[in-house]
């Protein structure tokens, strides 16, 4: 629609200057730091007096797989390669700190970052993610990951940070069989190096006095943004109808969107993919929030018989809701039933009786069958979160 900005002929024309430069820095684990299972790798930022912008940050991880010894020596397995988002799976938790507060974290990465890169990542976007490289010869890998693939933090909050100290924590799986597909099992995973590239920011001279005056009159800074809180239940019962409470959320942690799915088998098992899901022969699922239910009308859908339009619309629908764009789902609708069945449950419009106090979380289903041994389910949860920090007294108060 024409308005009356054409006739705005005399504007001078304007250039963001701010900003002056951005160059990454590598940051390192501590000297003394393990790349083992079970370890805690801790990657500190100690220099308070640099802008960075975590939500453009990366990390670099190389290593290689032990290939079989054997007389004469053979090229590395070519059933060997890196799983799809395997990189996530070599950690069983990840969390971002500053000045010593945790104000986000990951549990059990692999799954969390799986479900929410299903939902969120067109086929651009998943190239662009996370970059793999393996040498089929020799078995050494280099993976790149950003790190607003690993934290909601990172992926919401696209501002500096001022003054503050950081630190990014990574705990190692136990066991590295989710990261990899083999057909054999005689070589091992090892991660050889860990490195953190942080985008430092130059200002000019007139916004460097901005900041600086920001800086002495140490207010209080607020960053909002959505975690990710995934829960689990081991083992489903082996019935047909299930009702599980997942959990209740305090006042200030109110579920925005609630992914639900479903694994058979398929955690610490070499040959399957622990990235991907399973359908479950599921026939129905409701979300209830302090007993309202989401979505209002009942859910049917037959895997066998392809039949689950319902179930694919509220997948595809979730980006134009969450992000405010264009859906572009990853996957497509016939992939969708052996790739990652799972059930998006948008909430992020409640009534005012949801949002004056705990709320209950309570997921109920029926399946076609009774549940399969080693089926688990899983309740990613996204919800609100606001941090609060003073840069000069380096205060941080996590609502």
């Amino acid at each position: 629609m024409v308005n009356s900005d054409i006739l705005n002929v005399s504007n001078p024309v304007q250039f963001d200057e701010a900003i002056t430069s951005s160059q990454y820095h590598t940051y390192l684990p501590y000297a003394s730091t393990g790349y083992g299972t079970d370890d805690e790798i801790r990657i500190p930022i100690q220099n308070r007096e640099a802008l960075t912008l975590p939500s453009e940050s990366y990390l670099i991880i190389e290593g290689n797989f032990d290939k079989p010894v054997v007389n004469p020596p053979v090229a590395f397995p070519a059933t060997t390669k890196l799983s799809y988002n395997g990189l996530a799976h070599l950690f069983s938790e990840i969390r971002y700190e500053l000045n010593g507060v945790v104000i986000d974290q990951t549990k059990n990465p692999g799954v969390t970052t799986s479900l929410k890169g299903y939902i969120s990542y067109d086929t651009d976007e998943q190239k662009i993610k996370t970059t793999e490289y393996m040498d089929a010869n020799t078995g050494q890998f280099q993976i790149v990951v950003p790190l607003n693939h690993l934290f909601g933090f990172c992926e919401d909050y696209r501002k500096i940070l001022l003054n503050i100290r950081q630190e990014l924590v990574l705990i190692r799986a136990n066991v590295n069989t989710n990261a990899y597909e083999s057909a054999a099992n005689d070589h091992t995973l090892e991660i050889t190096k860990i490195s953190w590239r942080m985008p430092h920011i130059m200002v000019s001279d007139s916004e460097r006095l901005r900041l600086l005056k920001i800086l002495n009159s140490d207010p209080w800074l607020a960053m909002g943004f959505m975690t990710w809180e995934l829960h689990e239940l081991p083992q489903v019962n082996r019935t047909t109808k299930h009702t599980w409470t997942v959990r209740t959320s305090p006042k200030l942690e109110t579920p925005r969107y609630i992914i639900f799915a479903f694994q058979n088998n398929r955690k610490n098992t070499l040959g399957q993919t622990a990235s991907e899901f399973d359908n479950c022969n599921l026939t129905t699922a409701k979300l209830y929030l302090n007993g309202i239910p989401f979505p209002y009308d009942n859910i049917h859908v037959d895997f066998p018989k392809n039949h689950y339009p319902i179930l694919y619309n509220m997948y595809a629908r979730f980006q134009s809701s969450y992000y405010g764009t264009e859906d572009r789902p990853l996957i497509s609708y016939a992939d969708f039933k052996t790739k990652c069945p799972m059930v998006v449950f948008d909430c992020s419009r409640q009534p005012e009786t949801l949002k004056s106090g705990s709320v209950d979380i309570r997921i109920e289903w029926e399946t076609a069958e009774a549940m399969q041994d080693n089926t688990s389910a899983y309740c990613l949860i996204l919800h609100d979160r606001v941090v609060n920090y003073r840069p000069l007294s380096n205060a941080v108060q996590v609502q």
